[in-house]
């Protein structure tokens, strides 16, 4: 939050800082904690790890770069980050994603509603997908369908064995990275 451009006022600005400071130090301790709780399989902490982990791939480099002042453990946080993009295949980067939206919402291609002159009017709610440097990948429900057979192909014997290997390999990459816990909330 380095350039207000005087629309917020000192206040607000701090108030901003502050609930993204919050936030940020929630998805690192969230992740970590459900890191080590990788031998646990149950549904709930599964789709909670990955929602985890896809916000803090796509959303913290942004955050720690607006940061005015880093610690040693804003610059852990990029690494790890990058160690994780450098040990996932982009196959994999988009599987994750997708696990993350499913866990955060419905795929839809489109909702209909009742436009005012009472006609059904559709309206396109395409769910948008970034490969790993961040540029958007346009899919549409067939080819999202597609590239998850391939994907889950890969590993032979299902969806399971995707995520137990996915688990297994981000489990000691995130590990490393446990003193992110002590991240404190910049004020």
């Amino acid at each position: 939050m380095k350039n207000n451009d005087a629309k917020y006022s000192d206040d607000e600005v701090n108030d901003l800082l502050f609930a993204n400071s919050v936030i940020f130090s929630q998805w690192c301790n969230n992740l970590i904690e459900l890191n080590d709780l990788s031998n646990i399989t149950d549904k709930y902490h599964e789709k909670f790890f990955y929602v985890c982990l896809w916000e803090l791939l796509v959303n913290s480099s942004s955050y720690i770069n607006s940061l005015e002042f880093r610690e040693s453990q804003h610059e852990n946080v990029l690494k790890m980050i990058e160690e994780i993009k450098q040990h996932i295949s982009d196959d994999e980067y988009f599987m994750l994603q997708y696990y993350r939206n499913c866990s955060c919402h419905i795929f839809l291609t489109k909702y209909s509603y009742l436009g005012k002159d009472w006609a059904i009017k559709d309206k396109d709610n395409r769910v948008t997908f970034y490969d790993k440097k961040g540029n958007v990948i346009k899919l549409n429900q067939y080819e999202i369908r597609n590239k998850i057979k391939n994907v889950i192909g890969q590993y032979g014997h299902g969806e399971g064995y995707f995520k137990i290997e996915i688990r297994k390999r981000l489990n000691p990459i995130i590990a490393k990275y446990k003193d992110l816990i002590t991240l404190k909330i910049e004020i």
